[in-house]
């Protein structure tokens, strides 16, 4: 299934012209450059969700909404892990705040601390742990990399 953007109608190809799903989640996908207008640490949150998603085969939803399995734990406690380390000026609890999950699971601010901290253990013990954050930050930077060089040419 080839999936294209819902404003602009053009087929999205590769990672780095990767679909971002809406705020709300709804899975409308867009082209970096055709996001509607949000502010930097959303769209920041919203890559590193969109990132950790595309590289784990799971959906965002699965993700963050998924039990206790190491396939879904994991690549929350990335996403909370990149979050803390990029999301400059942002309250530890929005970060699932954001995503209305969350809220709904009951997560709070420690519990972002302690994915955090495990993830931070785990990559400094365990080199696939290590190799597998690694890509998932380098992934994300060339992400937003791409975004922001977007938005400046387009002023």
């Amino acid at each position: 299934m080839k999936l294209t953007c819902t404003k602009c109608g053009l087929p999205l190809r590769s990672i780095h012209n990767r679909a971002l799903p809406e705020y709300e989640l709804t899975g409308n996908p867009y082209h970096v450059n055709c996001l509607p207008r949000k502010s930097d640490s959303e769209v920041k949150m919203q890559i590193i969700l969109n990132v950790v998603s595309s590289l784990s085969g799971y959906s965002i939803e699965e993700i963050l909404t998924g039990g206790r399995q190491r396939e879904f734990v994991v690549p929350r406690q990335i996403i909370q892990k990149l979050g803390i380390d990029n999301y400059v000026g942002c309250s530890f609890q929005s970060l699932y705040v954001y995503s209305k999950f969350g809220k709904q699971k009951g997560w709070h601010h420690a519990t972002v601390l302690h994915g955090n901290a495990t993830m931070s253990q785990l990559i400094e013990i365990y080199p696939e742990f290590r190799d597998r954050f690694e890509e998932t930050k380098e992934v994300y930077q060339i992400m937003y990399e791409s975004y922001k060089n977007k938005i400046t040419a387009k002023k």
